[in-house]
Formats: structure tokens, C-alpha cells, sequence
């Protein structure tokens, strides 16, 4: 599976796609960047101009949906496309070679592209969107001050290190919380014994 045979299946409608993307993802970013003249007009208490600001916000907002529901309809006709001359290809191998294993034909039809829908075919369109939301924004970010850059950037990484730098100890510590979890469990499971022997035998005066 290739990126370039997604592209033969219909040249056309994957530049439409690659389009669609990058104006939801252009869109979305001025979603956001009006925020900040709609919230600078509220402080000045121009509710008008906080109205407007916010009203485009929304109008861009439906258009960023609107684009991103196109896309994935015209993505998910382009990945059968691709998926169905893939299907086409294996069916012709396993006719040549006269594979008659129902539980393999099915695995290689259906399981095998299921999962490269999952793991390959959509991964990949959420990626390129995702990538390119991220540098419109730090182009945003660099519009205000190139500090608001380096800042994300080190709490992005600290917010990628920090996990990875407790993981030993939170690991340990999940596994102690384990062991005495066991422990009270079986310490709760002895009492209920005890008492249901008390009640058995009617000794509750012991047990006072």
C-alpha cells in the first residue's frame, strides 16, 4: 500500500481532498484568531464589534465542518477505490494459486483491509490535518510575539517528557496500591468468614 496508488485512483479528486483540507485547517485558524478582536471589543465594551467578530467565528466554524464532512465522504471513496483494486489484485493470486481456505481468503478480504483503513488509510488524512493546523498556528503565534512560539514549544515537550520521567515511579506505585489492595481484600474476605462461622454457631458474643 502506497500513498502514489492512492493518488492514481482518481488524481482529480485526491487534489480536491488535499484543497479541502487545507482551507478547513486555513478556516479553522482564523476561527480561532478572531477570537482575540472579538474578546478585545467585549473588554472595550463594544458589544456590536464582539457580536460580529463572534458571529464570523461561527460562520467559519460551520464552513470548517462542512469542508472537513466533504473530504472525509470524497476521502472514503478514493481509500475503496484504492481498497477494492487491492481486493482485486489478492482475489486474482489466490485464484492463480488456488487457495481454497475459506478462513484465509476471508482473513486476506476483509480482516487485513480493515485493517489498513484503520491503521493506514485514515491516519494518514488526520495527519496531514493535524500537521497543518499546527504550523498555521505557530504562524499565528509568531503574528503576536515569537516568544508565544518557544513557550508552547518547551511546555509541548515538557508536557511529552514529564510522563516518560515518572513512569517508574508511577508504575511502582500502582503496583504497591496492588499488593494492598490484595491484602485488604483478603484481610475484608477472613472477616466475613469469621463472621459467618460467628453466625453458624451463634457466638456473637465473641465477636462483642
Amino acid at each position: 500500500m502506497k500513498l502514489s496508488g492512492i493518488f492514481r485512483i482518481n488524481k482529480g479528486r485526491f487534489i480536491l481532498i488535499l484543497l479541502m483540507i487545507i482551507l478547513a485547517a486555513v478556516i479553522d485558524t482564523l476561527s480561532q484568531y478572531l477570537m482575540t478582536p472579538a474578546f478585545n471589543n467585549l473588554k472595550n465594551l463594544n458589544f456590536l464589534g464582539f457580536v460580529a467578530f463572534m458571529v464570523l467565528s461561527i460562520l467559519c466554524d460551520i464552513c470548517r465542518l462542512l469542508l472537513n464532512s466533504g473530504s472525509d465522504y470524497l476521502y472514503s471513496k478514493q481509500s475503496q477505490g484504492y481498497l477494492h483494486q487491492i481486493r482485486k489484485k489478492i482475489s486474482l493470486y489466490l485464484f492463480k494459486k488456488q487457495i481454497d481456505d475459506t478462513a484465509s481468503v476471508q482473513n486476506n478480504l476483509a480482516a487485513n483491509l480493515d485493517q489498513l483503513t484503520r491503521n493506514y488509510l485514515k491516519p494518514i488524512k488526520a495527519a496531514f490535518l493535524y500537521g497543518l493546523m499546527v504550523i498555521f498556528s505557530i504562524v499565528v503565534l509568531f503574528s503576536y510575539n515569537w516568544s508565544l512560539v518557544l513557550l508552547t514549544l518547551i511546555l509541548t515537550l515538557v508536557s511529552l517528557l514529564l510522563p516518560k520521567a515518572f513512569e517508574n515511579m508511577s508504575s511502582n506505585a500502582t503496583i504497591e496500591v496492588t499488593k494492598r489492595n490484595e491484602k485488604l481484600l483478603k484481610a475484608i474476605s477472613n472477616w466475613i468468614n469469621g463472621l459467618d462461622e460467628l453466625r453458624r454457631y451463634s457466638s456473637f458474643r465473641i465477636y462483642s
